[in-house]
């Protein structure tokens, strides 16, 4: 389902995961380059963990935070079917380090993160670095193979 670049803001978001809820054929959604900011993360991170059939999460160019990142954090826990998760070209900065580390260390179906063009430092970044080097089931880093974009650090900056 590709919602990208339709002026949807965090109330839409939320309208938009009611629907889908419970809708059993969709499988991706993007909803990139909208403003949903962290209230509509919250809202994708709630329909997510309830609805199974979703492997692709694309959520890059959405004003998203540190408290969407929590949010998507809290919700991921124990879900196994999300495959894919952009989040690149957010407002994400070291703050959400810790979740992200979260997602990475419990999500059990991630393979495919996307972190490029966030507010993370160099020492935000070494962090998350930590965390990706323990897990070997991302095997896609922001579109690349997960062993070259490991070897600099700056490829998600």
């Amino acid at each position: 389902l590709d919602l990208s670049c339709n002026a949807i803001g965090s109330a839409g978001a939320g309208i938009i995961c009611d629907a889908l809820a419970s809708h059993p054929t969709i499988e991706q959604v993007d909803i990139s380059a909208n403003q949903i900011g962290n209230d509509g993360a919250s809202h994708f991170a709630t329909l997510v963990s309830r609805n199974e059939r979703i492997v692709d999460l694309d959520l890059h160019a959405c004003g998203i935070g540190d408290a969407g990142v929590a949010a998507l954090a809290q919700r991921l826990q124990h879900n196994a079917t999300l495959r894919a998760l952009d989040l690149s070209a957010n407002y994400i900065t070291d703050a959400a380090v810790e979740d992200l580390t979260q997602i990475i260390h419990s999500n059990k179906g991630l393979s495919s993160l996307a972190l490029r063009s966030n507010d993370m430092t160099p020492a935000g970044l070494e962090r998350l670095k930590v965390a990706l080097e323990q897990n070997e089931r991302i095997t896609t880093l922001d579109g690349t193979d997960r062993m070259k974009a490991l070897e600099s650090v700056c490829v998600i900056s």
